[in-house]
Formats: C-alpha cells, structure tokens, sequence
C-alpha cells in the first residue's frame, strides 16, 4: 500500500493538508450538532415552565464558577477565561456558534425565577467520546461497540454518518491507517465494510500473541503478584461466581476457575437444550412413522413426547448403567429425540415408564432373533420412587408383511413400529382407547407367529393342532378366517383349471418333461424327508 502511495505523484502534501482539514470541518460539525442538541433541549425546558406559570418570559441566566475553555483548531491552543457576570438572554441557536470556536462550560448552574422562586437546573457535562490509538492494549471489538453507544447517546446515530465522521474517533496510527484508505479510493462506504477492514488491520494474530504474553509469568514476578493481576482481569460476572478470596495461591484459583467452568458450560447445555424442546413444542410432531398412528392427535403426544425427554434428562445416570451398552450414549439419544420423525428406541420406552406410571410389556417376534433382541423380549418397570398403577404391552410390528419388508432392507428383518396388545376380556368390556391399552389382571396375551418358510408353518399348524387350549375367538374374528378360506378355495380351484386345460392343450413330448420334473421334485423332497 506505501508503495503506491508513493508511485503516485498526484498524492502531495497539499492534498493530506486538504484531507485533514476536512476531517477538521467534520469534528466541528458533530460538535455544533452535539450543542444544538442540548439547546433546544433546554428551550424545551423553558416552554413547559412558560407553560406552568402562565406567563412569557426570558431566561435569566446566573453563571457561578464559570470557567469556559475556548479551543481553537487549526493552533491546538487552549483559552481560559473567568467570568462572573449576571445577564439576561434567551439561549443561543446553532446559527450563533462561532465556526472556529466552541465553549466547553464545566460546572454550570442555570437559575430561572418561576413566580418569585429560584429553579436551579443542573447541566451535566457530555460524555467522553472514545478513541483508538492502535496499541496492542486496545481492544478494536470494544472500540466499535463503545462508538456506536455514544453515538446514541448524543442523538446521532445514524450509520452514514458515523462511517463518514469515524475519523474523529481514531488517533495516532489508526488515523493515518484512515487517512490512506481515503487516498486509495478505498473508503468504506457503509459500517459493515469499516467493521470488516477494522477488524481484519488491527485484530491481527500478533496482537493475540501480544495479549497472551501479558497473561504469562514474568521473570521477576512472585505468585502473589500473578494472581492480583489474574483477579484483575477477570470479568466481573465470574469475579462475582468465584468464591475465594485474594490470598488464596495459583492453583486453588486455577481449580475454582474450572468449576464455575463446568456450572457455565452446564448452563449453555440446559438453555440450548431448552430451546429445542421450545422448538419442538411449536412443530408438527410425528411420533411414529406408521399411518395408522399419525393419525393421533398431536396435543396428546407433544407433551408426553417431552415429558420422555425430561425423564431422560433428571435419571440420566441411571438409564446410562442401564441401556448405554446396548444402544450407545444416552445425550446423543436425547439429541435424535428432540429431532423431528425419529424412530422411537430402547430408551423412550424406559423412560415412559416414568411418564405413564406403568410397566411396558415388550414383545419382540422370533424373526431373525439375536443375543442381543433378548433386552427387547422382557418387562421395562418403574424407576423408584415412582409407583406402577398398571402394566401395558407393545409388540414390535413392519408396516409390511415380513417378504417384502425382507426385500426392502437386504434381506433382514427389522421392526418399524409399535402396535398395543389387547386382552380380549378388556376389548368385550370398553371400546375406549385408553381403557383398552389397560391390563388390570395377567392374562393370556395373543401372540402372533410370523412365518418365514413353508417348513416352518406347517410345524407351528401341527403344534396348534396338538395343543388342547385354544383360544377364544370372537365372532367377527372367526368371520374374516372363513372369508379367507373361502378366497383360498376359489383361488386354488382356478389353479386346478388353469392347469387342466394346459395339460389337454400340451403335445406328448411336454407331457413327458412335465412328468420328469414332477418325479424329480418328489425324488428330492423324499431325500429331504429321510434327512
């Protein structure tokens, strides 16, 4: 950048005289807007007490202890000059401000006579405007922030104009770094691009490093003075949450530190945890994938929903003992449950046990069974001081019938919802949802067998067959068995007649490879049998 800075002859001397004297006007303009501001609040002050005491009147001004100083730009110099004169005037407009000059009065007092009675008006004095001179001590992120915080103060806040004036504000090095930005047409023109080319020139990697340098030990330094200067420059807000006190040593304050660390870090993960489910609360939620059961009705599931997730977060030790080996780490469950048509795991159902005050009976069908499907196969109670007031039972289920289902997930078998058992005693007696989930008694749970081959099926029909206690079967139940078999029968007797016609419509030549297949068929299934 210096380099063509230097390159090029039209940037003279004459030119930085002429940039600085425009960054002059643009000091003394904040300033005659700065005291036009405080005039015509004090006029506004004058109208309301013309308006309560009824009458018009001027503003009497005693001036006691004034001292103005006068600064003159353009020299640098300072004017003092004591008065201690009595004069009546009204308050001067912004047209009555020299161009050169502007009186800075500290301690002054307003008196105004209001019915025979003097009001005294304190006038504070303006705030100091902040500066950056670009030392390594300056912070550029507080710089910014204090800038625009003063400029709101002093009613100027506007964005154009603060990047067009925030010359005013820089000093020394940070100035100059200004100044060459306006002599390579390469001014900011809005506040993002100024906070973006600020921080990017002064919030360098060497800066840090020159920070971290005076948090180190020095050479000559004792411990005691390390920790007054660490206790120094601690934020108040975790100043106040370490309790120890300033005679404590190094390592006492370093373990203090670490605790109020975790009590924040705890903090952020409950608040973020708590937007989740604020999150989740507003959504659609969608608890099971099935169509059946998306038809319930969201306002009953949401606030079980979070209620599982609650549970799961006050008896975290507890569930983590219990299940993290089998299904992983508890906190990344409690991460998929606060998503969105997540499946429901081993966890949920432990933790509604809580929720519902019951025990869940879990049921998982002998398909493709493993070691580690025998958790799912048992009884998930209460966790103490909880009391079960009723039992339940679930039974893992496929949307699917189980060839298809094969067919969709590389050949295995895995379940993709719940479905509730129902004792038949219970379903004569109420045909309420909720009554019918209940189980007030032990009795015999229906438990239907999937088949995976037709070897299969035909020994759990002859176990059936040998078993004296059949069930009861209700009506319409015994109905929709005999529609089925009708349907069977039909379409079995259609495949006989298909079959038949083919046969009276084949030459001797098909006849004779039918019956080789057949005789081969019976050959191996003989074999098979022996085996």
């Amino acid at each position: 950048m210096f380099e063509s800075i230097e390159a090029n002859p039209s940037l003279t001397a004459s030119h930085q005289d002429e940039v600085m004297h425009k960054n002059v006007e643009s000091k003394q303009q904040s300033n005659r807007m700065l005291y036009a501001g405080m005039i015509a609040k004090m006029n506004c002050m004058l109208n309301k007490l013309n308006k309560f005491t009824g009458s018009v009147m001027t503003s009497p001004i005693m001036t006691q202890n004034s001292e103005a100083k006068v600064e003159q730009y353009g020299t640098g110099r300072l004017l003092t000059l004591k008065t201690n004169t009595s004069s009546e005037h009204t308050l001067p407009t912004t047209s009555d401000l020299t161009k050169h000059e502007i009186k800075y009065v500290e301690n002054t007092s307003s008196e105004f006579l209001v019915n025979g009675t003097k009001r005294l008006i304190m006038i504070s004095p303006s705030s100091e405007a902040p500066v950056f001179h670009r030392k390594h001590s300056e912070s550029p992120a507080q710089f910014l922030i204090h800038v625009q915080e003063y400029v709101k103060s002093v009613r100027l806040y506007d964005r154009l104009t603060l990047v067009n004036g925030i010359s005013q504000f820089l000093r020394e090095s940070a100035l100059e770094w200004y100044c060459q930005l306006r002599l390579s047409y390469r001014q900011p023109q809005t506040w993002e691009e100024f906070t973006e080319l600020f921080l990017a020139q002064f919030n360098t990697p060497i800066r840090r490093a020159r920070q971290e340098t005076e948090w180190e030990q020095k050479p000559n330094e004792t411990e005691t003075d390390l920790v007054k200067h660490l206790l120094c420059r601690i934020r108040n807000d975790l100043f106040n949450m370490i309790r120890i006190s300033r005679n404590a040593s190094l390592d006492e304050i370093i373990a203090e530190i670490q605790q109020v660390e975790d009590i924040l870090y705890r903090r952020a993960k409950d608040e973020q945890l708590s937007n989740q489910l604020e999150q989740l609360s507003l959504q659609k939620i969608e608890t099971l994938p099935n169509r059946r059961y998306n038809k319930c009705d969201s306002h009953k599931t949401t606030p079980r929903l979070i209620r599982t997730i609650i549970e799961l977060m006050a008896n975290e030790n507890y569930y983590q003992t219990m299940y993290s080996q089998y299904v992983g780490p508890i906190d990344i469950a409690i991460k998929s449950i606060c998503k969105n048509h997540t499946f429901s795991e081993l966890y949920e159902i432990a933790a509604l046990c809580n929720v519902l005050q019951c025990n869940i009976r879990s049921i998982y069908p002998k398909i493709d069974f493993q070691h580690y499907t025998a958790l799912w196969q048992s009884v998930f109670t209460t966790v103490p001081p909880v009391i079960a007031k009723y039992s339940i039972a679930i039974l893992w289920s496929h949307a699917q019938n189980e060839n298809d289902a094969r067919i969709m997930n590389n050949s295995t078998w895995s379940p993709n919802h719940f479905v509730p058992l129902l004792s038949l005693n219970s379903q004569n007696e109420s045909n309420d949802y909720y009554n019918s989930m209940l189980i007030y008694s032990a009795v015999q749970i229906r438990i239907p067998e999937y088949q995976s081959s037709p070897s299969r099926r035909v020994r759990i029909d002859d176990s059936i067959e040998k078993d004296p206690a059949e069930p009861i079967i209700s009506g319409s139940v015994q109905n929709r068995k005999t529609d089925q078999e009708n349907q069977r029968q039909i379409q079995l007797e259609k495949k006989r007649q298909r079959n038949r016609s083919s046969r009276m419509s084949e030459t001797e030549e098909q006849r004779q490879i039918r019956l080789e297949k057949a005789r081969e068929r019976n050959r191996s299934i003989r074999m098979n049998d022996t085996e």
